[in-house]
C-alpha cells in the first residue's frame, strides 16, 4: 500500500492563513500541521494552529527547516494581489530548498489588480523558486475564502479538498502522466532521461490567459533544456486555441529549433475549467 503523504502547509498572510484553517480543519488525512506567516499580529492569530511566525521584515524569514524535517511535500499559500505575501513566500522555499522536496505554491486572485512591476518581480521570484505553481482567479477563489468568522461553507470545504486533490495526483500519482510522458519520450529516444522542470496548473474561466502569463514572466533559461516536452492535462472547456497559445508560449521562451513537442490528455473526471501544464526536459542518457 502507497504511503500516504506528508504535507506541510504554510500560509502567508490573510488569505494564506484562511486557506490552511480549512485544510487543516478538514484534510486529516494528509495535513495535520502547518505554518502561519504574517507581518501583523491581528492576521497572524487568525491562525488555528500552534506554530505561527510573525515576520516584519520580508529578508529575514526564520529558518522553518526544522520544522519540516518528516515532511515529503510544502504547500504555501498566498494572494497576487499583496507583493510581501509572494515575497514571503518565495523567502520560506529559500530556507528549505536544502531539504529537497517538492514546494507547490496556491496563488489566489490572480486576476484582481492591475499588476505593478513590484508585482510582477516577486510573481516571477516564486515561480522560479517553486516546483509548481497553482493560480486561481477571484472567482475560484472565493469559492475557498470564507469571509465569516468562525464559518466555513461545505462549498468552500469542497472547493478547497478538490484543489489539494488536483496537486496530490500531481506529485503522489505517477500514472496520472506516465502514460502520455512515455509515450511522448519515445519520440526523441528509448534512452531518454525526462525531469519535470516546472508545472503550472490554473482554475477558472481565464485559466489558459494566468498560464500564458506565467509563461511569459518564466525565469526558464531555453538554453539549460535543449529538448522540452510540454504535457497539457486539462477539463473538457479548455479549447485547441488554448493549448496552441500555450505552447506558442513555451516555444517563444525555449526557442523554435524544432525542440518542443507536446501531448494533451482531455480529463472527464476534472472540472471543466481545470489546466494543467507540465514542462520536462528531455536528455538522451
Amino acid at each position: 500500500m502507497q504511503q500516504q503523504p506528508v504535507i506541510h502547509i504554510i500560509g502567508v498572510g490573510n488569505v494564506g492563513i484562511r486557506v490552511l484553517n480549512i485544510l487543516i480543519r478538514n484534510e486529516p488525512r494528509y495535513i495535520t500541521t502547518g505554518i502561519a506567516i504574517a507581518t501583523d499580529e491581528a492576521t497572524l492569530y487568525d491562525a488555528q494552529i500552534p506554530i505561527r511566525l510573525l515576520v516584519r521584515d520580508t529578508h529575514t524569514v526564520p529558518n522553518i527547516a526544522l520544522h519540516l524535517q518528516e515532511t515529503k511535500m510544502v504547500l504555501l499559500v498566498g494572494d497576487y494581489g499583496e507583493v510581501r505575501e509572494m515575497q514571503l513566500a518565495h523567502q520560506a522555499i529559500a530556507s528549505i530548498a536544502h531539504l529537497g522536496m517538492p514546494t507547490i505554491a496556491l496563488v489566489t486572485n490572480i486576476d484582481t489588480i492591475q499588476p505593478t512591476p513590484a508585482h510582477r518581480v516577486a510573481f516571477a521570484q516564486l515561480q522560479h523558486a517553486a516546483t509548481g505553481i497553482f493560480m486561481l482567479d477571484h472567482q475560484q477563489s472565493e469559492r475557498i475564502i470564507s469571509r465569516s468568522k468562525g464559518y466555513t461553507p461545505p462549498t468552500a470545504i469542497t472547493h478547497a479538498r478538490n484543489i489539494l486533490s488536483d496537486m496530490l495526483r500531481l506529485f503522489y500519482d505517477p500514472g496520472l502522466i506516465s502514460i502520455d510522458v512515455t509515450d511522448l519520450v519515445a519520440l526523441f529516444h528509448e534512452s531518454a532521461k525526462v525531469g519535470i522542470i516546472k508545472t503550472y496548473c490554473a482554475h477558472g474561466h481565464d485559466a489558459n490567459q494566468q498560464i500564458t502569463t506565467a509563461l511569459h514572466q518564466s525565469q526558464i533559461a531555453a538554453h539549460r533544456y535543449p529538448r522540452i516536452l510540454l504535457h497539457v492535462h486539462c477539463g473538457e472547456a479548455v479549447t485547441l486555441p488554448d493549448i496552441s497559445a500555450i505552447a506558442d508560449e513555451v516555444e517563444r521562451i525555449c526557442g523554435p529549433d524544432g525542440n518542443i513537442t507536446w501531448g494533451l490528455f482531455v480529463d472527464v473526471n476534472c472540472p471543466e475549467d481545470y489546466l494543467q501544464v507540465d514542462l520536462f526536459a528531455v536528455e538522451s542518457v
